[in-house]
């Protein structure tokens, strides 16, 4: 049988609403920081760091975004600070799964496939996955804020592989 590496956002639950949220978020932090950004700049930044297959779109956007090193790093802790805040049914509406994926997951795991997991994501998304009972079909299983690095780093890959 084969190995199946799987992400998150948008493969398991959608990341649309999460990104808008993040997104407005950015906007929010820089207005509070004097700068105001429109949606359609911030819009238009997510777009270039999307094409540009940037790992972390978000943090992407605020690396565009933002007028120095000392403000990406104050607003990328801002930006994560507005998600950690989430009351847990807050983080749930964002973190919704499709309604195919636990009969997906299950039906790849009974034909004997070894599923792995591996997102740029938060320890709290495989958390969340475990609530949902959705995170027991994975034999390796990992995100990025915990290993300290992002797809797509080889060393990210080379973590999965040695796991």
């Amino acid at each position: 049988m084969a190995t199946i590496l799987i992400d998150i956002g948008n493969v398991l639950w959608s990341d649309d609403a999460g990104d808008l949220f993040t997104l407005r978020g950015i906007g929010r932090v820089l207005a509070e920081r004097g700068q105001a950004v429109s949606e359609g700049v911030i819009a238009a930044a997510q777009a270039q760091a999307v094409a540009d297959w940037a790992p972390s779109a978000w943090r992407a956007v605020i690396h565009g975004l933002a007028r120095d090193a000392a403000e990406v790093a104050a607003v990328t802790r801002e930006v994560r600070a507005r998600w950690d805040a989430l009351s847990d049914d807050d983080y749930a509406a964002f973190t919704t799964p499709f309604p195919s994926t636990a009969a997906l997951l299950e039906s790849l795991a009974a034909d004997g496939h070894t599923l792995v997991l591996a997102s740029n994501n938060s320890p709290r998304a495989l958390a969340r996955l475990e609530t949902l009972g959705l995170l027991r079909h994975f034999a390796v299983k990992e995100v990025s804020e915990t290993l300290d690095l992002a797809k797509p780093d080889p060393r990210f890959f080379e973590v999965l592989l040695a796991a």
